[in-house]
C-alpha cells in the first residue's frame, strides 16, 4: 500500500473531529470551555499525525526536497501555526476569542490536509517504497487512524 494511501486514511479520522467542530460553531457554540474540550481532542488525533509527519515522512523526503523551501518548509511552517493555534486557544478565556481561533484552526487544518494530499504525498509516493501497517500496534510513531480505530 501507498504511503499517501495511510496518511489519508489518516487525514479523513481527523477531518471527522474538524467537521464536528465546524457544526458546532456553526450552531452558534460560544462556550469557551465547551470549544477548548473538543478543541483537545482534535489536537491529541492530531499530534500522532503531526509527529509521523515530522519524525518519519519529512527526514525521509529531505533528500529529493530540501528542508529550506519547498513543500517541506510550507508543511513544517504550517504545523508550527497549528500548534500556536491549539495553545491560543487553551489559553483563551473568551468564547468569542475561542470561537474566532477555532474557525482559524479549522480553516487551516483544511487547506493544509489539501495541500499535502495535492503536493507533498504524490512526492512520497514516488520518492518512498510500500509502507505496512503496523500489525500489532506498537509503532508509535504510526498515525493515530492507522494503529487506533
Amino acid at each position: 500500500m501507498k504511503i499517501s494511501e495511510y496518511l489519508i486514511l489518516d487525514h479523513r479520522a481527523v477531518a471527522r473531529k474538524v467537521s464536528y467542530l465546524e457544526g458546532l460553531l456553526a450552531l452558534g457554540v460560544t462556550e469557551a470551555n465547551e470549544l477548548q474540550m473538543v478543541v483537545g481532542r482534535l489536537q491529541l488525533a492530531l499530534e500522532d499525525h503531526a509527529k509521523f509527519e515530522e519524525h518519519v515522512l519529512f527526514p525521509a523526503l529531505e533528500h529529493c526536497l530540501g528542508r529550506n523551501e519547498g513543500p517541506l518548509a510550507v508543511m513544517e511552517a504550517e504545523h508550527s501555526r497549528i500548534s500556536a493555534l491549539f495553545s491560543q486557544i487553551e489559553a483563551s478565556r473568551s468564547g468569542d476569542n475561542v470561537g474566532t481561533l477555532t474557525r482559524n484552526l479549522t480553516n487551516l487544518l483544511i487547506r493544509h490536509f489539501i495541500k499535502e494530499e495535492r503536493d507533498l504525498f504524490p512526492i512520497a509516493d514516488q520518492v518512498l517504497a510500500a509502507v505496512e501497517i503496523d500489525k500489532d500496534g506498537t509503532n508509535e510513531l504510526l498515525p493515530s487512524g492507522l494503529t487506533r480505530q
